[in-house]
């Protein structure tokens, strides 16, 4: 867009389009600057790392705020020396067949890279805010007239359980199902057994 704003062998009418295109895309792109996460995602794809930045021509000193973002999230939020693990990650070449991101870095968190559990908190982060309201929609329905006694605990585990269940292959539905019958013969097993109530009603 930038390049058709300031060819003038393009006639007035698409440039004057192309600029205003500019525009729109500028206010959203600012946008990113709201959330560090936009740009934690993107170096912590080995993939791309900070080439993505440089590709787009962004100046050195906003890849360098994007690298301090990511150190500063590291040492307050893991406590792994990040700063050292980050630059030996970022001083390697990228990765360039990595195919699925979290499936790299989980191989990466079973090796004991201690960069990767970062990672994946990061890049497991809903793009959007959509699936969390709807998990919370589907919480709210969780509570209703008779279950209002549910405690917090019960109420957010009901609610996570919810929202996994409608991803496919994220847990095993058949396991669950098991493991609430296994739990309701447990307490079968565990009532009183009727000779016991027999002998309290005969002391009565």
């Amino acid at each position: 867009l930038e390049k058709a704003v300031k060819d003038r062998t393009l006639a007035k009418v698409i440039r004057v389009a192309a600029a205003r295109g500019l525009g729109v895309l500028n206010k959203y792109y600012s946008k990113t600057d709201d959330s560090i996460m936009y740009r934690l995602t993107m170096i912590l794809q080995p993939k791309y790392k900070t080439e993505y930045f440089r590709l787009h021509e962004w100046p050195e000193d906003w890849i360098a705020v994007a690298k301090q973002l990511l150190r500063e999230h590291g040492e307050n939020h893991y406590k792994t020396g990040a700063k050292d693990v980050l630059d030996m990650y970022l001083s390697t070449p990228q990765v360039p067949n990595v195919g699925d991101p979290l499936l790299y870095w989980q191989s990466q968190l079973a090796g004991g890279n201690p960069l990767a559990q970062m990672a994946l908190d990061v890049l497991s982060a809903p793009a959007s805010s959509i699936d969390v309201e709807r998990a919370f929609s589907r919480g709210g329905l969780t509570v209703s007239k008779r279950r209002h006694a549910l405690s917090d605990k019960s109420v957010r585990a009901a609610t996570v359980l919810s929202s996994w269940a409608s991803f496919e292959g994220i847990i095993d539905k058949d396991k669950i199902v098991q493991v609430f019958r296994d739990k309701k013969r447990r307490i079968k097993k565990a009532e009183i057994p009727n000779t016991y109530i027999e002998i309290l009603g005969d002391e009565m």
